[in-house]
């Protein structure tokens, strides 16, 4: 959706549709090129190792800042992967660099909030190890 420029009128009929325009851009904006859903993108693992794998509705590719949260279906016992719509596996890193996480990091069924840098999905969590 391309949001228009505010009327210069005076017709309330125009600046209503147009604040009802400016409302659905705001809470689902959509940009040209976007090839990502505007809406949170969740879904629960389907897997039983240190690969997760995801389905994420309106993810074609990954693209860099993409933010996913999914809910782990087991525990990470190291390096470990995402995939989300067979796109393939990417590697789940911590502290905004190339360090894996350690083991237990990840906790089975809990909550996990990544972004992807372009080469690596970056875990936002921190440290669910005891």
């Amino acid at each position: 959706m391309n949001l228009r420029p505010p009327p210069t009128t005076n017709n309330l009929a125009e600046i209503r549709k147009w604040c009802e325009e400016l409302y659905r851009f705001l809470e689902y904006p959509v940009f040209p090129g976007d090839s990502i859903s505007p809406r949170l993108n969740y879904a629960v693992d389907s897997e039983a190792t240190d690969t997760y794998v995801i389905t994420l509705n309106g993810v074609k590719s990954y693209i860099a800042g993409l933010i996913i949260t999914f809910k782990a279906n087991t525990i990470n016992t190291g390096a470990c992967t995402i995939n989300i719509n067979g796109l393939g596996a990417k590697s789940l890193k911590i502290n905004g660099d190339t360090t894996d996480p350690a083991n237990g990091w990840i906790k089975a069924g809990s909550i996990v909030l990544a972004v992807y840098d372009g080469t690596n999905f970056q875990i936002l969590n921190p440290d669910m190890t005891p």
